[in-house]
């Protein structure tokens, strides 16, 4: 399959929204209830996988890139759950 530039330009934005989206309701559902939280984290977890199912079976390079968005907006989605979760533990 040949694709161009835009095309995976557009992927990739298409991932970053999607993922940042995901994971900043998550973020927001977590805080609220862990059980929930815990699940809706499993359904994105599934949809991601899917994600770079299809992403590795297009290319290898594009399926790389989307691991790579993947991986880095849930660092980012961790830290920011955890800032989240101290600050509403120990509020005043």
């Amino acid at each position: 399959m040949e694709f161009n530039i835009w095309m995976y330009v557009t992927v990739y934005i298409a991932q970053l929204i999607g993922a940042f989206l995901a994971l900043a309701i998550f973020s927001s559902v977590f805080i609220e209830s862990r059980k929930r939280g815990y699940l809706y984290l499993a359904s994105i977890c599934v949809g991601m996988i899917n994600a770079l199912i299809l992403g590795f079976s297009a290319s290898t390079v594009m399926g790389i890139g989307m691991l790579i968005i993947n991986v880095c907006l849930l660092v980012v989605a961790y830290f920011d759950t955890k800032k989240k979760m101290n600050k509403f533990l120990y509020r005043d």
